[in-house]
């Protein structure tokens, strides 16, 4: 038997398509696993002929073709239906592979003994992290540590998450099977997240492995034309809501030093979530907070007083993520505060002269 499923669904423009298939051909063996592709009713003429091409060339072991749009879960549910072996290589075709990453994935999967594992996500623009796994706050989740540099997580070879991303990672074909697949409810949004969280509730074991590492052209994969969060996402927390830990905390809680723990912070709450009980629970004291909330970027001498530059008060930049006051370079010089500290919606907690 063939060493694991990879299960592929397409609904994208030629080229992506083509760089992800040649670079998966190049960096692995495909004579060890089986190959699913589900056209998902692609519009784009090119990419149909290419798969019918690769189909005809047998270097595709089955190709599904969908009549109508499915959406990525019920399209990776039909997919799946077709695999005969023990493991499921679901991945994107906006995953950029470098060499032998599932190989190794599924060799640290059965070291672990864990159910579903992904690997760390990478954005090939910067190289920074796009997911370490998915993390959860009071009524929100977001992609662990999110636009850090992988070098956080030197020499950790396995983090147990409550959520991955399906966008690259592996599942147990028996485990996925007994949570009834992809809810099919959702369209485009939602189902690894619901997946995964599923799998962690039934006590089975969701791992992100950072020394393995994949890049992410996020949100390249699916049409954003069908793509649309109204309905899937109070669906899902009206689900979960009252099941999911909040490992927001713990996240900020375990980068927080001593020190950290006891100076009392000026903060300035720059996004319309409610960070602020959050760190205040991992262990940071306020003295005082302003609310500032800011969309896009962050110039901070058009949203803060010149008395923010020379207050005695550590300041606490609360944001929806550390890339929104990464252009402040000469306010950062002037300030010149290395207590100053920044911690974003994705678990970052990075002083603000090192961003």
């Amino acid at each position: 038997m063939k060493k694991a499923s990879i299960i592929v669904t397409v609904d994208t423009e030629y080229p992506l398509v083509s760089n992800f298939f040649q670079l998966l051909f190049q960096t692995h063996d495909m004579s060890e696993y089986e190959l699913i592709v589900v056209d998902d009713h692609c519009p784009h003429l090119e990419t149909v002929e290419y798969l019918r091409r690769l189909s005809q060339e047998e270097r595709i072991d089955q190709l599904i073709i969908l009549e109508d749009k499915q959406g990525f879960g019920r399209a990776n549910n039909a997919g799946i239906m077709t695999s005969t072996t023990e493991y499921l290589v679901l991945i994107n075709t906006d995953i950029l592979l470098r060499g032998h990453e599932i190989n190794r994935l599924l060799d640290r999967m059965k070291e672990l003994g864990c159910q579903a594992i992904q690997p760390l996500l990478l954005y090939p623009q910067s190289g920074r992290i796009q997911s370490c796994g998915h993390i959860f706050g009071h009524l929100f989740n977001r992609h662990a540590l999110e636009y850090n540099t992988p070098e956080c997580l030197a020499g950790q070879r396995a983090i147990e998450r409550q959520a991955l991303t399906p966008a690259f990672c592996i599942v147990e074909k028996n485990a996925f099977m007994e949570v009834g697949c992809f809810d099919s409810f959702y369209y485009n949004s939602f189902e690894g997240l619901d997946l995964t969280l599923s799998l962690h509730l039934k006590s089975r074991h969701c791992v992100v492995a950072p020394d393995i590492q994949a890049y992410h052209i996020r949100m390249a994969s699916r049409s954003a034309t069908f793509f649309n969060e109204e309905q899937q996402n109070p669906y899902f927390w009206s689900k979960y809501a009252p099941l999911v830990k909040d490992d927001y905390i713990d996240c900020v809680a375990a980068q927080l030093s001593p020190e950290q723990r006891s100076r009392d912070y000026l903060a300035c709450c720059l996004t319309h979530l409610d960070l602020l009980s959050e760190v205040q629970e991992a262990g940071l004291r306020i003295s005082e907070a302003v609310n500032l909330q800011q969309a896009g970027s962050v110039e901070l001498f058009g949203t803060l007083p010149y008395s923010f530059l020379h207050t005695v008060y550590p300041l606490l930049f609360l944001c929806e993520h550390i890339n929104q006051l990464s252009g402040n370079r000469l306010w950062m010089e002037l300030r010149a505060r290395e207590e100053d500290l920044v911690i974003d919606s994705a678990g970052n907690v990075i002083p603000l002269c090192k961003l």
